[in-house]
């Protein structure tokens, strides 16, 4: 039929519109996690350990103590205790609190969620770059990080961790544009991501995941398109990460004190580790979103391997996807990297149902599964785990408890606190 004319450029653009409407109704789970308020008189939202970890350094901070030493209710001494934990985050928490007058434990979680949507949109405007119907389909998977089930990245306090992810998809944003267009000065290019790995360095362990990337990038574009292969490049990123390096010296330096030379090969010892915590894993998806998923990478890899399109951001996605299985080989911080995957994986899903979509010649029917596909889609990432959402976190009760314990014992008094 003739009259059936699809302009996809069109649609698209609508569709992405609507996908982004539909991003800001998927984030009102979020509030839940807030206890559906932006404006809390106690930590409501501290679940894990590490929250009030976190809490306790930014809070220690922005009442006067300095970022390289440890709170001394946590060092047990009033001399200045040396800490390993990474400065930049906590500075920044608390330099935003002293400035906007809110609670820390306010600033902290928000400042997290708004880093997170930041990579996000940052991973949103790079699959743009790359195909505008793959991120058509794309989009709704990234917004599995603000289903409750799999925000574990904020519900258990991994939010040093949240920061280095987003300077990582900086550094990836960055490195894309560096490597994919041919202007011909990128000096302000190159000082920004010397500054994003200088500050991923001050932040956690993500830089290493960046190296791996690049590794991966550099060893695939010598393989298969060797006539494009620029050593110059390496030349480059080596200055880049040397440059840092410079930058972050005083940090890493008194890691080593702290910790020793020995404890930043730890978490590589070549031994099977288990997955600790509350990783992602695959087991969490349905047999169809999980088909989807290994479509996308296989698709992926076949354009790769034997078309030898060379894309940085698929590269990113693919190594960060075979990152998360590190734990084989003995890596300790895979379960970390399972956190923030399905901001890396959306674009799995995205490819594989363009392709099964577009397999299909007749114009109405693929009219029919683009818009059909959002309920598709819908139902892949609420129906298979609704049941297994759930929402925990501090009650008013409880630290209403320890409110009255810290106001009716004697200070430095030994309390058997039983909850």
């Amino acid at each position: 039929n003739k009259k059936i004319i699809i302009n996809f450029n069109n649609e698209k653009a609508i569709s992405i519109l609507s996908y982004l409407i539909l991003a800001i109704i998927l984030i009102i789970p979020t509030f839940r996690i807030y206890q559906n308020s932006l404006s809390y008189d106690y930590p409501c939202c501290f679940i894990g350990t590490d929250s009030f970890v976190h809490y306790a350094f930014t809070d220690f901070i922005a009442n006067g103590g300095g970022p390289d030493v440890a709170p001394t209710y946590i060092a047990h001494t009033t001399i200045d205790f040396l800490t390993d934990q990474p400065p930049l985050y906590y500075s920044i928490v608390a330099e935003l609190a002293m400035f906007t007058g809110f609670e820390t434990h306010q600033i902290i979680y928000a400042f997290a969620i708004i880093l997170l949507i930041n990579s996000l949109l940052l991973i949103y405007f790079l699959m743009r770059k790359y195909d505008l119907t793959v991120t058509f389909f794309s989009t709704p998977f990234l917004l599995i990080t603000f289903i409750p089930y799999y925000s574990r990245i904020l519900q258990i306090g991994q939010w040093v961790d949240n920061y280095g992810i987003f300077l990582l998809v900086a550094c990836i944003f960055i490195t894309y544009h560096y490597l994919g267009n041919k202007i011909i000065n990128k000096k302000p290019l190159f000082i920004v991501l010397t500054i994003l790995i200088s500050a991923i360095m001050l932040s956690h362990t993500e830089w290493v995941y960046f190296i791996f990337i690049l590794i991966i990038y550099f060893f695939l574009t010598f393989i298969l398109k060797r006539q494009d292969f620029n050593f110059k490049s390496i030349y480059i990123f080596a200055l880049m990460f040397f440059v840092a390096f410079l930058i972050a010296i005083p940090y890493l330096i008194k890691l080593i004190a702290t910790t020793g030379a020995n404890s930043i090969f730890d978490e590589l010892n070549f031994e099977i580790k288990e997955l600790i915590g509350m990783p992602i894993l695959l087991s969490d998806f349905s047999l169809l979103t999980l088909f989807f998923l290994f479509s996308g990478v296989i698709f992926l890899l076949y354009r790769l391997f034997f078309k030898k399109e060379i894309n940085f951001l698929i590269i990113s996605s693919l190594s960060i996807f075979l990152l998360g299985f590190s734990y084989i080989i003995g890596f300790g911080r895979a379960n970390e990297i399972r956190y923030f995957c399905p901001i890396f994986i959306a674009i799995f899903f995205g490819t594989s149902i363009k392709k099964i979509i577009f397999w299909f010649k007749d114009p109405f029917i693929k009219y029919y599964l683009m818009y059909s596909s959002i309920f598709i889609i819908l139902l892949l990432l609420f129906f298979p785990f609704q049941a297994q959402t759930s929402i925990f976190g501090v009650k008013r009760s409880l630290w209403s408890g320890v409110e009255w314990i810290r106001d009716n014992t004697e200070k430095n008094a030994t309390v058997l606190f039983i909850t």
